[in-house]
């Protein structure tokens, strides 16, 4: 073992040896599909703490907030949405609260500062089976299916997930 450990100093690492001892974040991820959504659980052995990600498509997860991705080509900046066959909501009037959760806004390229996604709180989404969001007011709208993310989350909480 003393070998070993002195293989580790002088030489960085040895395949054989477990991640803890090659200095490796001691983090052990699960995957698993539900329904059409994919769940990520890492659970992180130093700190005790558990962080999840539930995606399907352009449509992620976390924490409370569900991210849509339209690239990062398209401005997203004055994006509206519709639960179901609701009425058109202004994203901007829950960006606070997104953003309250963790969401991050903005990105490096100046011509084009949202980075083309597009986040709404979880809360906001109630029992909705589909949103259809048009990303700016001279751009086609896009619908994404919510089908099987109740039960998507449920099996996040099942795995120690904070779901909001």
């Amino acid at each position: 073992m003393i070998a070993a450990v002195a293989a580790v100093a002088l030489f960085g690492f040895s395949p054989g040896l477990p991640d803890w001892l090659r200095g490796q974040p001691d983090r052990v991820v699960e995957r698993a599909q539900v329904g059409p959504w994919r769940l990520e659980v890492a659970h992180d052995g130093f700190t005790g703490k558990t962080l999840c990600v539930v995606r399907n498509g352009d449509m992620t997860y976390h924490h409370g907030v569900m991210t849509f991705d339209f690239g990062g080509g398209t401005d997203t900046a004055e994006a509206q949405f519709r639960l179901d066959d609701g009425p058109p909501v202004k994203t901007v009037i829950l960006a606070s609260q997104a953003a309250g959760l963790g969401a991050r806004f903005g990105s490096n390229d100046l011509r084009n500062p949202s980075g083309g996604v597009v986040h709404i709180p979880a809360s906001a989404l109630g029992q909705a089976q589909q949103i259809s969001i048009r990303p700016g007011e001279r751009a086609d709208h896009r619908v994404f299916s919510l089908g099987g993310l109740p039960e998507a989350l449920d099996a996040a909480r099942a795995k120690g997930c904070d779901v909001v």
